[in-house]
């Protein structure tokens, strides 16, 4: 007697399909956005020339630190692209609870980035400008401090990736993947990056991908991969 078999097919999220075929692993990758940045203030502590009493002595201090400047500049600006994907993959998990918060998240991660690639361009130009003609640097300064550039930068990257990084607990939260002591470390992250203490970079850095790191793994067993 024959059987007959039958082929149930299923819709999967676009989440349960990555989860068997690989790439979803490949994501944890995507922590070394804020760990590049951490480490980018380790090669060159940027808050020890925000630390100098005037232009002078920040050109002074770009002069004779410029090979390692020049290195944490570029690592943290590969960052930016890398942290974009990461709250992109992240904000647009949900797809009930927390869906609207993590796109909103998605979308200010998004321009934290680009405010982050923005603050290290102009940091290379600045490099540029101090090594060249030091006595450049008050105009320079002026500029950064009050000109529409600086301005546009610090808003894109300071409410972009700060609140992001937030709303982005928040919607993991609210999604179910983790409790909302994920709030915890993503407020320590924002916190600590406005306290005035050396390498405060790099607790923000180390913090946020924590953050993530607990967002991507409660996603990861909610799937029950």
């Amino acid at each position: 007697m024959a059987t007959q078999s039958t082929t149930f097919t299923t819709h999967d999220s676009p989440l349960a399909a990555a989860t068997r075929t690989g790439p979803f692993r490949s994501w944890w990758l995507l922590l070394g956005g804020f760990l590049l940045v951490a480490v980018s203030e380790v090669v060159a502590p940027h808050q020890a020339m925000s630390a100098a009493d005037d232009p002078q002595a920040r050109a002074a201090f770009v002069v004779e630190h410029e090979g390692p400047l020049l290195v944490s500049y570029l690592m943290s600006f590969l960052a930016a692209p890398v942290i974009a994907a990461l709250f992109v993959r992240l904000g647009c998990l949900p797809a009930g609870r927390g869906w609207l918060v993590g796109r909103i998240a998605a979308a200010l991660g998004l321009l934290g980035a680009a405010g982050l690639a923005g603050l290290r361009t102009a940091e290379l130009i600045a490099r540029d400008l101090y090594l060249a003609d030091p006595s450049t640097a008050p105009v320079f300064e002026r500029i950064g401090e009050s000109g529409a550039a600086g301005g546009v930068t610090f808003l894109a990257l300071l409410p972009g990736m700060m609140l992001g990084l937030v709303l982005l607990a928040c919607a993991g939260a609210r999604a179910g993947w983790v409790g909302w002591w994920i709030l915890a470390p993503a407020i320590a992250a924002v916190v600590s990056d406005f306290l005035p203490f050396a390498f405060k970079t790099v607790a923000f850095g180390v913090l946020a991908a924590v953050t993530c790191g607990l967002l991507l793994a409660g996603a990861f067993r909610s799937r029950g991969a």
